[in-house]
């Protein structure tokens, strides 16, 4: 097993700069045409997040903790490796993210769905954080992407960071 991260720490650094991303779209779309362009990225934050945040992310989280194995005394990934590694994780989105934004033509599009996924990130993690604190307990996670699993044709059924299998509970 390798040593356990904070998803609380990743989920929080990917939201911030998601946000910060969808920031640098929304100046874009605001110099090439603001109010067309506004009341799309402001659409597309509030559905994509809100659809992301209640649809998916905190029912998987919410599933992850209640499934989550408790171990005593975990090995643990320093912070600045946990960090960096959500720092590159949300660096590949931007990427990703800008080469749709150039692919569509359309930054407000992108930076509202970046900015809704950086918000409904930000919420599970703060939804994980009031958790350990009701139930006196800490959510570590097995700090992997899982493209995939044992489905049919191999595929389809990993979660990527939210996988309930790589998340566990420590008492405090």
């Amino acid at each position: 097993m390798k040593p356990l991260a904070s998803p609380v720490i990743e989920y929080r650094l990917i939201g911030v700069l998601s946000l910060a991303a969808a920031a640098v779209f929304g100046v874009v779309t605001l110099v090439e045409g603001p109010a067309a362009g506004l009341v799309r990225f402001l659409f597309m934050t509030a559905f994509f997040g809100g659809f992301m945040y209640v649809v998916a992310y905190r029912r998987t989280c919410a599933n992850a903790v209640k499934e989550a194995r408790e171990i005593s005394d975990p090995k643990r990934e320093a912070p600045f490796a946990t960090k960096r590694r959500a720092a590159l994780m949300a660096f590949a989105t931007l990427v990703a993210m800008t080469a749709l934004a150039f692919l569509f033509q359309d930054p407000a599009l992108i930076g509202g769905i970046t900015a809704g996924n950086g918000a409904a990130v930000l919420a599970t993690g703060r939804w994980i954080e009031r958790w350990e604190q009701e139930h006196s307990v800490q959510v570590l996670r097995e700090p992997r992407w899982r493209w995939s699993s044992s489905g049919e044709r191999g595929w389809g059924r990993g979660r990527g960071v939210m996988d309930p299998q790589d998340f566990y509970l420590v008492g405090s």
